[in-house]
């Protein structure tokens, strides 16, 4: 596995490890820890800074479309083979599954900010798409997003604060991940998400999604 510095357009580091195909590699959103995904389930946690290989073990393969996601400090991994959901913990090695319900194919997921909540993105078969939220210690589903919108995407914000889904419209909502207002600290409590479709409040999200790519 390489890494490549595209700003300088160089090879930064060769990852020796997999002796199979690589089938995914995810970096943790503070950019210290990398994992990749061999097609024998062969699993690697690196080090990304120093390329060095912090754990090595064996996961699920699905025969559908896999996803594969780190939390932000990198210690959490889940991942997704055919209608079940696995969280490992990575610091102490524990496996936590649970079955999601049936579902054709996951499309997206991802957790939030502060790694108390999962979120899914899946199809439940002929376009019947939807977004739901786990809480990921009690493994109960806290909330579904599955109004005939066709949601086949999903972000949320670094701070937890907003949550945008894209439909296979090309349409893009953008719902308050909280369930309170555009001034609301994020608590967790999501049994209101509420939808941000007015023109001012739209214009708000946007100006703060701006302020996070600078």
């Amino acid at each position: 596995m390489i890494l490549y510095d595209i700003k300088n357009q160089k090879t930064k580091r060769q990852l020796i490890g997999h002796k199979e195909s690589i089938l995914a590699v995810e970096l943790s959103k503070n950019g210290k820890r990398m994992i990749s995904i061999g097609s024998n389930g062969h699993t690697i946690l690196w080090d990304y800074y120093s390329g060095e290989i912090i754990q090595e073990f064996q996961i699920k393969i699905s025969g559908r479309s896999q996803q594969v996601v780190l939390n932000k400090e990198g210690s959490l991994l889940a991942y997704t083979y055919d209608n079940n959901i696995c969280v490992k913990n990575l610091e102490s090695k524990i496996d936590i599954d649970w079955v999601a319900g049936y579902k054709v194919d996951f499309n997206d997921m991802m957790f939030s900010p502060n790694s108390n909540y999962l979120i899914t993105v899946s199809d439940n078969g002929v376009y019947d798409y939807e977004v739901d939220i786990w809480d990921v210690k009690k493994r109960l589903k806290v909330n579904c997003l599955h109004d005939g919108n066709g949601y086949v995407s999903a972000s949320i914000s670094n701070d937890g604060e907003y949550l945008v889904t894209g439909t296979r419209e090309g349409k893009a909502y953008v719902f308050d991940f909280n369930g309170g207002g555009l001034g609301s600290r994020s608590d967790g409590k999501m049994t209101e998400m509420s939808v941000l479709t007015e023109a001012a409040d739209l214009e708000v999200v946007l100006d703060y999604f701006q302020d996070f790519s600078q």
